[in-house]
């Protein structure tokens, strides 16, 4: 029976690589600031270890047992009852969304009495994950447009935000930022893999774009739940106030770990229990999977727990009280417009190292063929991401609305979704989700809660929100792309005579050259890539057009 021993290293790497540069940049913007003393730097460089270590059997856990339980089950549905179909999306999505570590984070940051995580916004953004995972589903059944589902969606959240702003604004920023924080490191890999098993079970001719959007649909939920909460409820709402660090020795850092430890175990077994008893349920009734298989995802259940335990007792007890801290020493000096520039690089490091934007990337490459090129999407999302943390960053020295941002960006993307081929806009829409990764929730947020403290803002419109653009820019950029695409593609098409009129999705298959064709009809998806290379590569993708590229570098 595999452990999955052979797989941790590359975990570890790749969360080492996630963790690394935001870890040596606070080191030494830390030993420049007199505020930020040498034992709190070592806090953080131990919690950065644990955070590591927690998120390397977290993600190798979710590859062995979340994402099969999502794949396998998302599979048995298509062949299945109706009722099933309405019901287990509902029931698995609550669940998983519920043991979300970002989602927990956000419970912990957005509180609505002082030292108490706040259950409520939890419990209201995971119904909504559920409600979205539904609608995906129902969507892939049934061929719905997603441009409609997108176009009806934030339509509703704009009107909603309205009222919000009127009644109750300190929410609006929250619920933006609740979109992009829901789609962390336990719901897209379960996401992902729900939606390509159900959509290759079902087949059809749809059935490449009905894979993807699936990530888009789960971040537009939760911000129109919070906004409704918001109006309905109208609680009270404050930012997590942090105590000051007392440390001495080292023996002083293991306590503080130690402490938050526990409760992150009972938090993670009650939240992780339902979706396996629902597992089990499925094992002995309809899906039956072998013995070794059924054993490797239990195995992987069991890493989930430890690995999301010690993620999320690193993240409160190590990563965001020191990240919190340094933005509030930053922008107490006289030269806190140093703030924008170190906005940008934080932005740039965290999507460089965030695994889900170099997904995306080879995602991208793979759909159009190579035309447009990984190293041109790292360059461009990169980019615009730290162009996202500039923004907060103006935000927080200026105190202007979330809106003068939010709004011409979203009402340029959701405009150009008539305009590019469907699949770049379910493309462009996840990866908006993927884009707002572990480190943004774990330290971005903190970084600015910190910062807006110290000029004396509010924290709860101006530091919330950061989440809310990190999210947004992948969205406009790979529309853009996909403009840019369809525009070059169709003068090529005109010089060589052949017909521009074809959907994306009905071209004949075109094998990339660097994916092995074997591994790509494994069946087992052992990491959030194949699960991502496995749809393009089991499905259609562009056809190659002439034998002129479009050179995009």
């Amino acid at each position: 029976m595999q452990l999955g021993f052979k797989n941790l290293n590359k975990k570890l790497f790749e969360s080492a690589m996630a963790v690394l540069p935001i870890t040596l940049l606070v080191i030494f913007l830390g030993l420049g600031f007199d505020e930020v003393k040498n034992i709190e730097l070592g806090l953080f460089a131990f919690g950065a270890v644990m955070l590591t270590l927690g998120m390397a059997f977290f993600t190798l856990g979710a590859d062995m047992a979340i994402m099969e339980i999502g794949r396998e089950i998302g599979a048995n549905l298509a062949a299945n009852k109706k009722f099933l179909m309405f019901l287990i999306p509902l029931v698995l999505g609550f669940f998983v969304a519920f043991s979300e570590p970002d989602i927990q984070i956000l419970g912990e940051l957005f509180q609505t009495k002082p030292g108490e995580k706040n259950m409520t916004i939890i419990i209201v953004v995971s119904v909504a994950v559920a409600i979205m995972l539904l609608i995906a589903i129902l969507r892939a059944n049934y061929n719905w447009r997603l441009r409609i589902i997108f176009l009806i969606a934030y339509s509703i959240i704009f009107v909603l935000g309205i009222l919000v702003e009127i009644y109750t604004p300190y929410f609006v920023p929250t619920a933006f930022d609740s979109g992009g924080i829901a789609t962390g490191p336990m719901l897209v890999p379960f996401l992902l893999a729900f939606g390509v098993g159900f959509s290759n079970a079902k087949g059809g001719k749809n059935q490449s774009q009905n894979s993807f959007g699936v990530l888009g649909l789960a971040t537009a939920g939760p911000i129109m739940a919070v906004l409704l909460m918001a109006l309905i409820l109208k609680p009270d709402a404050q930012v997590k106030q942090f105590n000051d660090i007392v440390l001495t020795n080292f023996n002083d850092i293991l306590k503080i770990f130690g402490s938050a430890l526990p409760e992150e175990f009972k938090l993670v077994a009650i939240a992780l229990a339902p979706t396996v008893i629902i597992f089990l349920i499925f094992q002995f009734t309809t899906l039956k999977l072998p013995r070794q298989s059924f054993l490797r995802i239990l195995i992987g259940a069991v890493y989930t727990f430890f690995g999301l335990s010690i993620f999320l007792a690193a993240a409160s007890s190590c990563f965001s009280p020191v990240g919190r801290k340094l933005g509030f020493a930053i922008a107490s000096k006289s030269f806190k417009w140093i703030l924008i520039p170190l906005g940008f690089l934080i932005g740039a490091m965290i999507a460089f190292a965030e695994p889900s934007i170099h997904i995306l990337a080879k995602q991208v490459d793979t759909l159009t063929g190579g035309s447009v090129s990984k190293r041109f999407m790292l360059i461009a999302l990169c980019t615009g991401i730290g162009l996202a943390v500039v923004l907060a960053m103006i935000r927080i020295l200026t105190s202007i609305k979330i809106w003068w941002f939010l709004v011409p960006t979203y009402v340029i993307s959701i405009g150009l979704m008539f305009f590019v081929e469907p699949i770049f806009t379910a493309i462009a829409f996840d990866s908006g989700s993927a884009a707002s990764g572990a480190i943004v929730a774990t330290f971005a947020l903190p970084f600015a809660l910190g910062a807006s403290s110290s000029v004396g803002g509010n924290p709860l419109l101006d530091a919330f929100g950061i989440v809310a653009y990190v999210s947004m820019i992948p969205i406009l950029l790979l529309q853009l792309t996909g403009v840019v695409y369809k525009i070059k593609t169709a003068a090529i098409q005109k010089k060589k005579l052949v017909p521009a009129t074809e959907d994306i999705s009905s071209h004949p298959q075109v094998e990339p050259n660097n994916i092995d064709a074997e591994k790509e009809t494994d069946n087992k998806l052992e990491d959030d890539k194949v699960a991502v290379e496995s749809v393009i590569s089991n499905e259609q993708t562009l056809d190659e057009i002439g034998d002129e590229p479009i050179d995009f570098d």
